[in-house]
């Protein structure tokens, strides 16, 4: 955790956080950048009109107090370990121009205090940034930046290859080894989103049964999949916890013995297997090869004698369904940040989205990570929570995969773990 607009906290009580902001910052439309505006950015946030998307992320503040004009206050409603990561998802936004033209009209052209200055949007083409010369941490060498929307797998490899692009994401990875032997091109990987296919236990049917929960996460090989589908970009995760989080266990086993799902199966009732509707999207951008992927899950749940019908949607649509519990089975990623109590909060907790899953006894879990202060007694409870998503199997447990990137040879990037804000520290050199 590094300053930033913030450029220093402290932990006051057990249910205070004070934080002194950087003085002399503005937004890029000339307004101040100070406590009011913290202040009036959480108000907007948790305003139940507003309906903002982040409003499970701070749910436990109760209060933020405006101390003076560069020191604000956080107050929780316990203590709260996870407070400083949940807060690189509070955006800062300039209080009179939201005010002026509404949260519509921001979205379509914001105005934040960073580095570049936005210029235009083209839905479903292209955003444009233009360096902001009066950034508070020194003007970017970069003058402009394009973020292209490339949607054909095929298109994005020969943007890099072409050169009308420096950064390509998802590459293909059968399309690996031609980039890295093109010349001035490059792959970098990282570890990406976890993947799960996350099932409907809370209105009946064989998926409320935890033993038929297991029986799926038997019959699936998902090292297989890694290994023959994902050119081995990945790494099986059997329960839901980050490798860098505290709690994660490297010794919890793997699921994969089909004799057991048959097994497992027979017990729940369910010798013949049964049938359920598994959707996905195949244009989920942070996900490569999810059709596939999706078409390997349905034959190996075959094998144990259970039908997946396999419909392809389109991810506003998957999104949506999965919003208003219309879901049976759905295929997602999820991305996090290396402190995963939000991640898993936000999934399982009854008091945030729950669509899906429930269980008092995983609440109390999550409760209990999500407050304790005292460093290895949370890495002991997130190892007990972490002990208890594998058993209760709450999702068909699949895989982190490696974000695979190509670059040229402008690009100097060491990509850090979390997989917010990971573009700190990239560098990019002059075209000659």
């Amino acid at each position: 955790m590094k300053p930033w607009l913030a450029t220093s906290w402290e932990l006051v009580d057990p249910t205070t956080w004070r934080f002194k902001l950087r003085e002399g910052v503005e937004f890029t439309n000339g307004e101040p950048f100070n406590a009011e505006v913290v202040k009036f950015v959480y108000d907007e946030l948790m305003n139940p009109d507003n309906a903002a998307a982040g409003q499970p992320y701070f749910t436990s503040v109760v209060e933020v107090k405006v101390v003076d004009d560069y020191t604000v206050e956080f107050v929780t409603d316990g203590p709260n370990p996870v407070l400083l990561v949940r807060l690189q998802a509070l955006y800062m936004m300039p209080p009179e121009y939201t005010k002026e033209v509404g949260h519509e009209e921001f979205d379509k052209h914001p105005i934040g205090t960073g580095a570049f200055k936005f210029v235009e949007w083209e839905k479903g083409d292209h955003v444009t940034l233009e360096a902001n010369p009066d950034w508070w941490n020194g003007a970017p060498k970069v003058d402009r930046i394009t973020f292209r929307t490339i949607p054909e797998a095929s298109a994005r490899v020969a943007s890099l290859l072409s050169g009308e692009c420096d950064i390509v994401e998802v590459i293909p990875f059968d399309s690996i080894p031609q980039i890295e032997e093109a010349e001035s091109k490059s792959i970098i990987t990282r570890l990406g989103a976890i993947t799960y296919v996350g099932l409907d236990t809370l209105h009946g049917g064989p998926l409320a049964d935890r033993r038929v929960r297991q029986a799926l996460n038997y019959a699936i090989d998902a090292e297989g999949i890694i290994e023959h589908i994902l050119s081995g970009y990945g790494q099986v995760v059997p329960a839901a916890l980050w490798p860098i989080s505290p709690g994660w266990d490297p010794d919890l086993p793997v699921y994969n013995d089909k004799e057991k799902a048959k097994q497992l199966l027979a017990e729940a009732g369910y010798p013949d297997g049964f049938e359920f509707d598994f959707q996905f999207a195949s244009t989920i951008q942070a996900l490569v090869q999810i059709k596939e992927v999706a078409e390997a899950i349905q034959s190996e749940l075959a094998q144990v004698g259970v039908t997946a019908n396999l419909i392809e949607m389109e991810s506003g649509a998957l999104f949506d369904a999965y919003a208003e519990s219309k879901l049976q089975a759905y295929f997602f990623p999820w991305r996090s940040n290396p402190e995963a109590a939000t991640h898993i909060r936000t999934l399982i907790h009854s008091q945030t989205r729950g669509y899906y899953y429930q269980n008092s006894e995983g609440d109390k879990l999550v409760d209990a990570y999500m407050s304790e202060m005292d460093p290895e007694k949370r890495y002991e409870i997130g190892k007990e929570l972490n002990a208890f998503l594998h058993e209760d199997c709450p999702w068909i447990f699949m895989y982190f995969q490696q974000e695979t990137l190509g670059v040229s040879d402008r690009v100097k990037w060491d990509m850090n773990t979390a997989t917010y804000h990971a573009q700190y520290g990239l560098q990019l050199s002059p075209v000659e």
